[in-house]
């Protein structure tokens, strides 16, 4: 069975504090858990500290909770509690729709904590920003990305979420959004970059427009 445990900073110490969390009215308040009377001032907490125990450890034995900072394979990930339908579970962060459950696949034992959202904002964000699209390197203009299905019709955001018709991705910078950039496509034409190849993953499209912009050059 999972340990249930809370962490969060106490409001008049600023220190970590683990136990249960009491909800009383807008505030939070942190009892000591491993004391059959608890504490006998429970202490105030700043709520958007407050962060669950997942019930794993990392490669030193260290425990993860949500909000830590974890490197996993040579990158910074933050962990968090997401939840999809009437699922709930915890994971690390890969970009801003997706995330990664804990399991065999994504072991928590060869993750390492190195800190976490609230000590450690300048590692914060670096997390997850590998799966970002990179400016474009001549203008400095943002890429995005769009979203087709097996026919080549395009759809909006909300389509990923349920490709009822198969899913491809494309990277779209526009010269009616950047007027001085010399690759920008126009939006008549789609303003697809990368001629009218379509990717097979967001991944994919992401790695070959960074990859690109990182080498000033684009096809």
């Amino acid at each position: 069975m999972r340990e249930i445990l809370f962490r969060g900073k106490s409001i008049l110490t600023d220190e970590w504090l683990y136990g249960v969390i009491v909800h009383h009215a807008d505030d939070y308040f942190m009892v000591d858990s491993t004391s059959n009377i608890g504490y006998l001032e429970p202490d105030l907490l700043f709520s958007e500290t407050i962060g669950q125990y997942t019930g794993l450890t990392d490669k030193n034995g260290t425990r993860i909770f949500e909000g830590d900072i974890v490197r996993y394979r040579g990158e910074e990930h933050v962990v968090v509690f997401e939840t999809r339908g009437e699922t709930g579970y915890f994971g690390i962060k890969i970009d801003h729709i997706e995330t990664w459950g804990f399991c065999l696949s994504v072991p928590a034992k060869l993750m390492e904590v190195i800190g976490n959202i609230h000590d450690n904002p300048e590692l914060a964000e670096g997390a997850t920003m590998t799966e970002e699209l990179k400016p474009c390197p001549f203008c400095g203009g943002k890429a995005t990305i769009i979203y087709r299905d097996d026919d080549g019709n395009l759809h909006g955001d909300d389509y990923e979420d349920d490709p009822w018709r198969g899913l491809g991705y494309q990277i779209r910078h526009s010269h009616e959004e950047n007027e001085d950039c010399p690759i920008a496509r126009y939006a008549e034409d789609g303003a697809i970059m990368g001629s009218v190849y379509i990717y097979d993953t967001r991944e994919e499209a992401i790695e070959a427009w960074n990859r690109r912009a990182s080498d000033e050059q684009i096809h």
